[in-house]
């Protein structure tokens, strides 16, 4: 960023994740002087913030999940739901299959 920049980024509140936020969904439009001015526009930042409930509502529902792929990360061999076992739970299953074996005889 050259020193003009800073100077008013600094004097506008303009935040960096603002900017790069911009620059990554922005549409470039060219101006004189062989350069880009990007903006995001009203069309786009409906997109932008549909997009991002989805993603959220995604990572939301992402918890105890995961996905198995190879070492080269290209293929995808299963996903599935991670189940948890307490060791209360354990415990308490290991002890009612003796329960269940001592009570066939």
């Amino acid at each position: 960023m050259t020193k003009h920049a800073l100077t008013r980024v600094g004097q506008r509140g303009l935040r960096q994740e603002l900017i790069d936020l911009i620059l990554e969904y922005g549409t470039p439009i060219h101006r004189p002087g062989d350069v880009l001015e990007y903006k995001i526009t009203k069309k786009e930042k409906s997109k932008l913030i549909t997009h991002l409930k989805r993603l959220t509502k995604a990572v939301e529902n992402s918890s105890n999940k995961a996905v198995l792929v190879n070492s080269h990360k290209d293929l995808i061999i299963t996903a599935y739901h991670i189940v948890h076992f307490s060791e209360d739970r354990l415990f308490n299953k290991a002890k009612e299959g003796k329960q269940g074996i001592s009570g066939a005889t």
